[in-house]
Protein backbone atom coordinates (compact mmCIF):
# COMPACT_ATOMS: atom_id res chain seq x y z
CA UNK A 1 0.00 0.00 0.00
CA UNK A 2 1.49 3.38 -0.76
CA UNK A 3 1.71 5.80 1.96
CA UNK A 4 -0.43 8.60 -0.61
CA UNK A 5 -3.40 6.12 -0.66
CA UNK A 6 -3.44 5.58 2.79
CA UNK A 7 -6.86 7.46 3.16
CA UNK A 8 -8.61 5.06 0.31
CA UNK A 9 -8.33 2.52 3.24
CA UNK A 10 -9.54 4.27 5.86
CA UNK A 11 -12.80 2.39 6.52
CA UNK A 12 -10.61 -0.51 6.53
CA UNK A 13 -7.61 0.42 9.21
CA UNK A 14 -9.71 3.17 11.31
CA UNK A 15 -12.66 0.59 12.09
CA UNK A 16 -13.06 -0.73 15.33
CA UNK A 17 -13.06 -4.48 14.38
CA UNK A 18 -9.67 -4.03 13.03
CA UNK A 19 -8.16 -2.67 15.96
CA UNK A 20 -9.62 -5.45 17.94
CA UNK A 21 -7.65 -7.80 15.57
CA UNK A 22 -4.03 -6.08 16.20
CA UNK A 23 -5.35 -6.72 20.05
CA UNK A 24 -5.60 -10.48 19.37
CA UNK A 25 -2.47 -10.42 17.23
CA UNK A 26 -0.40 -9.19 19.79
CA UNK A 27 -2.23 -11.32 22.52
CA UNK A 28 -1.27 -14.15 20.68
CA UNK A 29 2.34 -13.11 19.89
CA UNK A 30 2.66 -12.98 23.54
CA UNK A 31 1.68 -16.69 24.41
CA UNK A 32 3.54 -17.94 21.65
CA UNK A 33 6.75 -16.28 23.56
CA UNK A 34 5.36 -17.75 26.66
CA UNK A 35 4.83 -21.07 24.32
CA UNK A 36 1.29 -21.39 25.58
CA UNK A 37 -1.35 -21.72 22.59
CA UNK A 38 -2.42 -18.95 20.77
CA UNK A 39 -5.53 -16.93 22.28
CA UNK A 40 -7.65 -16.13 19.42
CA UNK A 41 -7.70 -17.05 15.88
CA UNK A 42 -6.03 -16.05 12.41
CA UNK A 43 -6.31 -12.70 11.27
CA UNK A 44 -7.32 -13.52 7.87
CA UNK A 45 -9.49 -16.35 6.08
CA UNK A 46 -9.28 -17.00 2.44
CA UNK A 47 -12.04 -19.18 1.00
CA UNK A 48 -12.25 -20.87 -2.49
CA UNK A 49 -15.94 -20.81 -2.70
CA UNK A 50 -16.09 -22.73 -5.99
CA UNK A 51 -13.84 -24.48 -8.27
CA UNK A 52 -15.60 -23.24 -11.62
CA UNK A 53 -13.96 -20.67 -13.52
CA UNK A 54 -14.98 -19.11 -17.21
CA UNK A 55 -11.24 -18.60 -17.80
CA UNK A 56 -8.85 -21.37 -19.16
CA UNK A 57 -5.52 -19.71 -17.77
CA UNK A 58 -1.98 -20.88 -17.83
CA UNK A 59 -0.48 -20.19 -14.78
CA UNK A 60 -3.76 -21.71 -12.81
CA UNK A 61 -5.57 -25.64 -13.36
CA UNK A 62 -8.14 -24.58 -11.18
CA UNK A 63 -10.69 -25.20 -14.09
CA UNK A 64 -9.44 -28.19 -14.23
CA UNK A 65 -11.10 -29.60 -11.03
CA UNK A 66 -14.41 -31.12 -10.50
CA UNK A 67 -16.68 -28.56 -10.92
CA UNK A 68 -18.68 -29.17 -7.13
CA UNK A 69 -18.63 -25.96 -5.16
CA UNK A 70 -18.37 -28.21 -1.87
CA UNK A 71 -20.02 -25.91 1.26
CA UNK A 72 -23.45 -24.91 1.13
CA UNK A 73 -24.43 -21.43 1.88
CA UNK A 74 -25.77 -22.93 5.54
CA UNK A 75 -22.01 -24.29 5.45
CA UNK A 76 -20.69 -20.35 5.10
CA UNK A 77 -23.38 -19.12 7.48
CA UNK A 78 -22.13 -21.53 10.73
CA UNK A 79 -18.09 -21.08 9.52
CA UNK A 80 -18.78 -17.10 9.46
CA UNK A 81 -20.13 -17.46 13.26
CA UNK A 82 -16.98 -19.47 13.81
CA UNK A 83 -15.05 -16.70 12.09
CA UNK A 84 -16.12 -14.26 14.36
CA UNK A 85 -16.11 -16.01 17.86
CA UNK A 86 -12.34 -16.68 16.94
CA UNK A 87 -11.76 -12.93 16.06
CA UNK A 88 -11.09 -13.23 12.14
CA UNK A 89 -10.98 -9.98 10.96
CA UNK A 90 -10.49 -10.22 6.93
CA UNK A 91 -12.11 -12.68 4.84
CA UNK A 92 -10.96 -13.31 1.32
CA UNK A 93 -13.35 -14.87 -1.07
CA UNK A 94 -12.02 -16.43 -4.12
CA UNK A 95 -12.31 -19.53 -6.50
CA UNK A 96 -12.58 -20.20 -9.62
CA UNK A 97 -14.60 -17.39 -10.34
CA UNK A 98 -16.86 -16.84 -6.77
CA UNK A 99 -19.51 -14.89 -9.32
CA UNK A 100 -20.50 -17.89 -10.68
CA UNK A 101 -21.79 -19.34 -7.82
CA UNK A 102 -25.32 -17.40 -7.14
CA UNK A 103 -25.52 -17.57 -3.73
CA UNK A 104 -22.61 -15.62 -3.74
CA UNK A 105 -23.57 -12.10 -1.99
CA UNK A 106 -25.27 -14.03 0.74
CA UNK A 107 -22.16 -16.27 1.29
CA UNK A 108 -20.51 -12.30 1.84
CA UNK A 109 -23.32 -11.20 3.32
CA UNK A 110 -22.67 -13.98 5.96
CA UNK A 111 -19.46 -12.69 6.92
CA UNK A 112 -20.61 -8.90 6.82
CA UNK A 113 -23.27 -8.99 9.03
CA UNK A 114 -20.22 -9.56 11.67
CA UNK A 115 -18.70 -6.92 10.92
CA UNK A 116 -16.08 -8.83 9.08
CA UNK A 117 -13.59 -6.67 6.04
CA UNK A 118 -14.92 -9.02 3.35
CA UNK A 119 -12.42 -8.92 -0.07
CA UNK A 120 -13.45 -10.69 -3.32
CA UNK A 121 -11.33 -11.77 -6.43
CA UNK A 122 -12.69 -11.92 -9.68
CA UNK A 123 -11.00 -12.21 -13.13
CA UNK A 124 -13.82 -9.72 -13.80
CA UNK A 125 -15.81 -10.82 -16.55
CA UNK A 126 -18.98 -11.16 -14.54
CA UNK A 127 -18.47 -7.58 -13.18
CA UNK A 128 -20.56 -5.31 -15.74
CA UNK A 129 -23.51 -7.93 -15.02
CA UNK A 130 -23.17 -7.75 -11.08
CA UNK A 131 -22.12 -4.05 -10.70
CA UNK A 132 -24.92 -3.09 -8.70
CA UNK A 133 -24.90 -6.18 -6.59
CA UNK A 134 -21.16 -5.49 -5.85
CA UNK A 135 -21.74 -1.72 -4.95
CA UNK A 136 -24.25 -3.14 -2.84
CA UNK A 137 -23.02 -6.10 -1.69
CA UNK A 138 -21.08 -4.21 1.30
CA UNK A 139 -17.65 -5.42 0.29
CA UNK A 140 -14.52 -4.01 1.80
CA UNK A 141 -13.20 -4.65 -1.57
CA UNK A 142 -12.90 -5.57 -4.80
CA UNK A 143 -9.64 -7.32 -6.50
CA UNK A 144 -9.87 -7.69 -10.51
CA UNK A 145 -7.56 -9.37 -12.51
CA UNK A 146 -6.13 -7.69 -15.77
CA UNK A 147 -2.93 -9.78 -16.77
CA UNK A 148 -1.60 -7.59 -19.65
CA UNK A 149 -1.49 -4.02 -21.31
CA UNK A 150 -3.41 -5.22 -24.08
CA UNK A 151 -6.48 -7.14 -24.68
CA UNK A 152 -4.12 -10.14 -26.88
CA UNK A 153 -1.70 -10.51 -23.65
CA UNK A 154 -4.52 -10.77 -21.36
CA UNK A 155 -6.88 -13.20 -23.55
CA UNK A 156 -3.70 -15.10 -24.63
CA UNK A 157 -3.01 -15.93 -20.72
CA UNK A 158 -6.54 -16.00 -19.47
CA UNK A 159 -7.86 -18.33 -22.07
CA UNK A 160 -10.87 -16.37 -22.97
CA UNK A 161 -11.73 -14.15 -25.86
CA UNK A 162 -13.34 -10.71 -25.35
CA UNK A 163 -12.08 -11.11 -21.37
CA UNK A 164 -10.46 -8.22 -21.48
CA UNK A 165 -13.22 -5.62 -23.40
CA UNK A 166 -15.98 -6.82 -20.47
CA UNK A 167 -12.75 -6.39 -17.50
CA UNK A 168 -12.50 -2.92 -18.46
CA UNK A 169 -16.01 -2.58 -18.88
CA UNK A 170 -16.80 -4.10 -15.93
CA UNK A 171 -14.29 -1.53 -13.92
CA UNK A 172 -15.29 1.20 -15.23
CA UNK A 173 -18.98 0.35 -14.10
CA UNK A 174 -18.18 -0.16 -10.42
CA UNK A 175 -15.87 2.63 -10.32
CA UNK A 176 -18.22 4.91 -11.45
CA UNK A 177 -20.75 5.08 -8.17
CA UNK A 178 -17.66 6.88 -6.70
CA UNK A 179 -15.43 6.02 -3.85
CA UNK A 180 -17.54 6.82 -1.42
CA UNK A 181 -20.43 4.42 -2.84
CA UNK A 182 -18.83 1.12 -3.77
CA UNK A 183 -16.03 -0.88 -2.32
CA UNK A 184 -12.06 0.04 -2.67
CA UNK A 185 -11.32 -1.05 -6.06
CA UNK A 186 -7.83 -2.96 -6.75
CA UNK A 187 -6.61 -4.19 -9.74
CA UNK A 188 -3.88 -6.79 -10.00
CA UNK A 189 -1.11 -8.35 -12.42
CA UNK A 190 0.04 -11.94 -12.41
CA UNK A 191 3.55 -11.41 -13.53
CA UNK A 192 4.79 -14.10 -15.86
CA UNK A 193 6.87 -14.45 -19.17
CA UNK A 194 4.14 -13.92 -20.72
CA UNK A 195 3.78 -10.34 -19.61
CA UNK A 196 6.70 -9.68 -17.96
CA UNK A 197 7.55 -6.77 -20.94
CA UNK A 198 4.41 -5.28 -20.27
CA UNK A 199 4.34 -4.33 -17.20
CA UNK A 200 6.03 -0.57 -17.16
CA UNK A 201 2.98 0.44 -20.15
CA UNK A 202 0.41 -1.78 -17.70
CA UNK A 203 1.58 0.97 -14.82
CA UNK A 204 1.91 4.25 -16.96
CA UNK A 205 -1.43 3.72 -19.04
CA UNK A 206 -3.78 2.83 -16.32
CA UNK A 207 -6.43 4.82 -16.02
CA UNK A 208 -6.28 7.05 -12.93
CA UNK A 209 -10.32 7.18 -12.78
CA UNK A 210 -10.39 3.28 -11.76
CA UNK A 211 -6.72 2.23 -11.43
CA UNK A 212 -6.43 1.23 -7.72
CA UNK A 213 -8.98 3.58 -6.65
Amino acid sequence: MRLKRLWRYRRILFSRRFAASLRYSRKNISASELHHPPVAGPYMAELDVTYRCNCRCRMCLRWQDPPADGLTLEDYRHLAAACHDLGVYQVSIAGGEPLLRKDVFLIIQSFTRYGMSVNLCTNGILMDQYAEQLRRSRLSSVTVSLDGATAATHEKIRGSEAAFERVEKGIRLLAGYGKGNRPLLRVRMTLSDLNVDELHAYMRNGNPSWMMS
